[in-house]
């Protein structure tokens, strides 16, 4: 995905417009704004992504695809993911929590989940080993998880305060004025109206009296048109790019696969997210599907890392040219399985 519009301007930013939009950013922090609930698109693409990678995993075909699609979205987002297994006519099914408590010991934890439907929602006493639940994150609370995303709290709302700034630019009024020498009554139902038109508004220039007769200056700068639109600040789309490259890191997803770049930096950045990010936070899903499903699920992304291909030939004939035995060397590559 090639989202250039986050791309930073060139522009000179202008100090003082760059102190204004701090200041305006920080009000907006200090009036506890929901980070988490910010629907703008780099959060968006965070979430996808992460969302898209568990998806096209391979496993055993009891997990169905959605269930870690929306595991890979609910750990990037909320650090964590709750669900209920139950048995429905002899099938075995995942519903994911809305909400869920956690009570008990250390050693014996019960759960309190709220399943919702389209019409009704339930709240059941669940066991534990009825219960999915998925950490990422873990700090000391280690019954609850701690996503990316709302570790960048500050940062997430920070994009947030500047989407709608932009927001509030680009939604005004936008057409053309024209200056001329008479009043207008009628001036502020024309700004209103404006929609790209052009209408006439009395001229600000002297020489003229209220009647709109001549004082005998001459008006040069009258019937000039002067448009009215979005103008942002320079500040504030940079300000944009960099709370968006910050989040993007927080997700540990590499920026160039969100902005765009060249076919190779495009690869490298697709294994880097795999192999640094996706992978490592597969085992822990693994971890928890074993040991609740009681059977060994494992998470192959085989297809994903196909686009590494050429990388992973490259690390083989290093090794082997190194002198490393070609079975050990195809199996550190990611070319072989190893037994």
């Amino acid at each position: 995905m090639n989202l250039k519009f986050w791309k930073r301007e060139t522009r000179q930013a202008q100090p003082a417009n760059f102190t204004d939009a701090r200041v305006e950013i920080l009000q907006i922090l200090a009036q506890g704004e929901d980070a988490i609930n910010a629907r703008t698109g780099v959060v968006e693409f965070c979430a996808s992504l992460w969302e898209r990678a568990f998806l096209s995993a391979d496993t055993d075909p009891i997990v169905p695809a959605s269930t870690l699609g929306w595991i890979g979205r609910r750990l990037i987002t909320a650090g964590e993911a709750v669900m209920e297994l139950r048995i429905v006519k002899g099938d075995l099914r995942f519903l994911p929590a809305s909400t869920y408590d956690v009570r008990g010991s250390a050693a014996r934890w019960r759960y309190s989940l709220t399943v919702a439907g389209p019409t009704t929602t339930a709240t059941r006493k669940l066991s534990a080993d009825q219960v999915i639940h998925v950490r990422y994150g873990v700090g000391l609370d280690n019954w609850r998880g701690d996503g990316g995303l709302q570790g960048a709290t500050t940062t997430v709302a920070g994009a947030d305060a500047l989407e709608q700034r932009l927001k509030e630019e680009v939604s005004g009024k936008v057409g053309h004025v024209v200056p001329v020498p008479q009043p207008d009554s009628g001036l502020q139902s024309d700004l209103q109206a404006l929609g790209g038109k052009t209408v006439l508004v009395p001229s600000t220039v002297g020489g003229w009296d209220q009647q709109g007769a001549g004082g005998g200056q001459s008006v040069r700068s009258d019937w000039t048109p002067k448009r009215i639109g979005a103008n942002p600040p320079a500040t504030l789309v940079q300000l944009r790019g960099d709370f968006a490259q910050s989040i993007l890191a927080a997700a540990g997803i590499p920026p160039i696969l969100a902005m765009g770049g060249d076919s190779t930096g495009m690869r490298e950045a697709w294994r880097l997210f795999l192999h640094s990010t996706i992978a490592p936070v597969a085992r822990l899903v693994e971890e928890e599907l074993t040991v609740k499903l009681e059977r060994d699920i494992v998470l192959n992304f085989d297809r994903l890392m196909a686009s590494d291909i050429q990388g992973r030939a490259r690390s083989f004939q290093s090794m082997v040219g190194g002198g490393m035995a070609v079975e050990k060397a195809a199996m550190l590559a990611g070319l072989m399985e190893a037994e």
